[in-house]
């Protein structure tokens, strides 16, 4: 990192603007959903290749799930579930950010099936590409530049997988902005 970079980094500072644990979003025996509708986010299971898909089942996190994955893997927590007729297609878990100008978005995922996931996409508002992340699980951070944030924000996430009955869990999202120190 040159010299420039630094200095230009020391102006800014990253502050947090919205974070989902799902704790909200209760358990239900009845009713899947393929959306959910929260305060900083919307949540949708889509298929592409027009299959059965797959459903948003809040569940309550197990001491089970919190082998794979430490941290923020807690409480009540999204798992992308699929059934017989869908397992083995492909699915986009997708994350529309509801905040403007969100510069960093990390999240924490428990993939039990670690070849379940097997990309993250970011984009802005209007569909192009930022950047992406290969990674199967874990904490999942990306974030802009300061200088990249004048220019454009992130609109939305996806997540590229393979439905499975068991699928990944999706917990502690956190929505960060730039700002510049006055």
């Amino acid at each position: 990192m040159s010299d420039a970079s630094r200095e230009n980094r020391s102006e800014y500072y990253l502050n947090l603007i919205g974070k989902e644990d799902f704790n909200n979003v209760r358990p239900s025996l009845d009713g899947l959903p393929t959306k959910l509708e929260l305060k900083y986010l919307t949540m949708e299971a889509l298929s592409p290749e027009g299959g059965y898909g797959f459903v948003l089942k809040s569940t309550s996190v197990t001491a089970d799930d919190r082998e794979y994955l430490e941290g923020q893997i807690e409480g009540n927590a999204i798992r992308c579930s699929g059934s017989h007729f869908s397992e083995g297609d492909k699915g986009e878990l997708r994350i529309t950010l509801k905040s403007e100008k969100v510069n960093r978005v990390r999240f924490a995922v428990d993939a039990i099936n670690h070849n379940s996931v097997s990309a993250y996409k970011y984009f802005d508002k209007a569909g192009k590409e930022l950047g992406s992340i290969d990674s199967h699980g874990g904490w999942i951070d990306f974030q802009l530049s300061p200088e990249e944030s004048e220019q454009t924000s992130i609109g939305y996430v996806s997540v590229f997988l393979t439905v499975n009955i068991v699928g990944p869990l999706v917990d502690s999202l956190e929505m960060w902005r730039w700002n510049a120190y006055s």
